[in-house]
């Protein structure tokens, strides 16, 4: 609708007059047909011209679950913006896909202007109920909507200009409602404008970040089944999809060990029952046919509550077939050394080791920081090795009960203990009979546990729980830990003697602020991964290599991901990246544009100087580090005043 920016509303009046008084709609191309067809989307609807209120559904509003939910990110969203909002004289509304009027802010006099035509918490702001306005308009289109004065179908709103942006959920594209700013007496600004879709963007952050809580909510709620591989039990999100499955689920269902995440239950033919029924929030039981035989397979479907609302379900499988060969695993490597990349004086190293230790049967003990990549290089180093067509089979020692970790890695034979499964279990060892074993969080076990390691991996046997006989295995160990292992030995966490067995060769992966050469082609992979033809502006580059980084590469990945999704450019750019990237650098807000500003010289410094650093002073290659130019170097080193001395190359 920006036609009605240069349009003559005086033209636009006279077609209301028409329209609306007499009943004409000869003039209605003489306007932008969005409005026109606004307008008699409001005359069908039986709207009065003549409506002075927004009409209320109830004295005190009762918000619905959406409305709630929508409620619980607006505040934190919109602190950063209301000083601004409340000096432009502009009106805050935020608008559920109800229709509903849930937030509004600015200051007195803005507000007692709003309270004259009912636009207030709870008011009903759909064209069925106040005909063409910003608010009811965008929910309609699902798009960026300006309505200005005569515009408005009710001539009492004619004082008011307003923009409305849609809410659209970042991960299930669902339209959650809308921003609307309104002005009282005056056009709105294209700086209002801007605002509109900085907090917009606010506010899908913060969606993004309770969704995470939630996740991890649920992911704990899972935990707490202690799902092993005789068990099957999923764990779904609210909106259907898989985020945890059990070994025995995934046997159930025909996946390999990762295949179930990610899954939408409504694309699995046998339970798209129960996809309807968590749609409607019911729990329950149900029967399904599973397997190529449909035997028939009872489902217990509980609903998962965490701060007081459902943040998913637990399915429960009372009852599945078992595998007709037991020795045939599913279980494979994901990533290849073509995947691992890294060309900086710390990390470069590394990788060349690892390849070389790929053609060996050492066993390999790898230490890093939690996100340094150690199970990415424990994938790439099996599927380089002689046993890359057999299983890798992976266990995390500190995810797992103490008292269950024996049976989980040697296995149990029948009745060995109360809840056993009746033919007994084979361990995570003998299914990884050919292959590799990687034991994330190795310094998490105990020392009984780590004893019995050392039989197996001594002897290559394993005695499952329960049973008198030993069983071979052929099986290359992988380990890793988040800790020094000097310092788990003089702690008494690790045995030496187990470390000693499982350091055939040690790799010491360094963290990411360590090896930030190599950060642009990580930021670049990470923008190729989003999906999205997106880049990074020099700015952001520059802040991301000032930061940093305690979450390594899985603290930037995330921060990418989340930056490629929200960016509204070709480029992510600063006020695209989280308020804990920025940090210090975060100063201000927009007066006008409502985006944040940084003190971008503060975090060009840091860059710089660890570029400079990296590259020896080498000017061209600190800029190639930099994704800038040497000239633009040069500029930026004297404008900034950086007195350090270099040996510039």
């Amino acid at each position: 609708m920006s036609q009605l920016r240069e349009l003559d509303m005086a033209v636009v009046r006279r077609a209301w007059t028409r329209f609306c008084v007499s009943g004409e709609a000869g003039h209605l191309r003489e306007i932008p047909p969005d409005v026109a067809a606004s307008w008699q989307r409001s005359r069908a609807h039986g709207v009065d011209p003549g409506l002075r209120l927004f009409p209320m559904r109830e004295s005190i509003p009762r918000w619905d679950q959406n409305e709630r939910a929508l409620l619980q990110v607006i505040e934190r969203a919109v602190v950063s913006f209301q000083r601004e909002l409340r000096d432009s004289r502009a009106l805050l509304a935020v608008i559920a896909a109800s229709g509903r009027i849930i937030f509004r802010e600015g200051n007195v006099s803005t507000l007692r202007a709003a309270d004259t035509i009912g636009s207030i918490p709870g008011a009903l702001a759909l064209e069925s109920a106040g005909g063409t306005n910003s608010a009811g308009t965008t929910l309609y289109r699902n798009d960026f909507t300006w309505i200005h004065g005569w515009a408005h179908y009710c001539e009492a709103f004619w004082e008011w200009s307003d923009i409305g942006a849609p809410i659209v959920h970042p991960v299930t594209g669902v339209l959650l409602g809308l921003v609307d700013i309104g002005l009282p007496g005056g056009p709105v600004t294209p700086a209002l404008a801007l605002a509109s879709k900085a907090i917009v963007g606010s506010i899908q952050r913060e969606i993004l970040t309770r969704e995470s809580a939630l996740s991890r909510a649920l992911i704990k709620r899972w935990s707490r089944h202690d799902p092993g591989p005789h068990q099957a039990v999923l764990a779904v999100d609210r909106y259907g999809s898989i985020v945890c499955a059990s070994d025995g689920a995934k046997r159930m269902l025909a996946s390999g060990p990762e295949g179930m995440s990610g899954r939408s239950l409504s694309g699995i033919p046998e339970l798209q029952e129960i996809d309807r029924a968590l749609a409607s929030g019911a729990g329950g039981t149900y029967t399904v046919g599973l397997g190529k035989d449909r035997r028939q397979t009872t489902i217990t479907v509980e609903p998962a509550l965490e701060f007081d609302e459902i943040v998913g379900s637990i399915i429960h499988f009372d009852q599945f077939p078992t595998r007709s060969n037991p020795r045939t695993s599913a279980w494979e490597s994901r990533y290849s050394f073509s995947e691992v990349f890294g060309e900086s004086p710390a990390f470069k190293p590394v990788l060349a080791l690892a390849k070389r230790l790929a053609g060996t049967e050492l066993p390999v003990l790898l230490h890093g920081e939690t996100g340094t990549g150690k199970e990415l290089i424990a994938h790439a180093i099996h599927a380089a090795s002689e046993r890359a067509a057999g299983p890798f089979v992976t266990l995390n020692c500190g995810a797992i009960p103490q008292e269950l970790i024996a049976s989980e890695l040697f296995g149990y034979e029948k009745g060995a203990f109360t809840g056993a499964n009746r033919s007994g279990q084979r361990g995570k060892f003998e299914q990884a009979d050919g292959g590799t074993i990687f034991l994330d969080e190795i310094t998490e076990t105990c020392h009984a546990l780590q004893v019995s390691l050392l039989r197996v991996i001594q002897d290559c046997e394993v005695v499952p729980v329960g049973a008198d006989k030993a069983r071979r295995v052929d099986v290359r160990i992988i380990s890793a830990t988040n800790r020094d292992p000097a310092q788990a030995m003089s702690a008494g966490t690790l045995r030496s003697d187990l470390y000693y067995r499982l350091n055939g060769a040690v790799i010491a992966l360094p963290p990411l602020r360590e090896r930030r050469e190599d950060i642009p082609p990580l930021v670049a992979r990470f923008c190729a991964e989003s999906g999205r033809d997106i880049g990074i502006s020099p700015p952001a580059l520059a802040l991301l290599l000032a930061h940093d980084w305690p979450g390594n590469l899985r603290e930037l990945h995330a921060v990418i991901r989340s930056a490629a999704l929200l960016a509204e450019g070709a480029a992510i750019e600063l006020r695209d990246l989280p308020t804990a990237i920025c940090g210090a650098a975060a100063a201000s807000t927009g007066a006008q544009s409502g985006e944040v500003r940084l003190d971008l010289k503060t975090a060009e410094v840091a860059a710089i100087e660890r570029a400079m650093a990296a590259s020896h002073g080498n000017v061209k290659e600190a800029a190639a580090l930099l994704g800038i130019g040497r000239s633009s170097l040069y500029r930026k080193l004297k404008y900034l005043q950086m007195t350090r001395t270099w040996t510039w190359k």
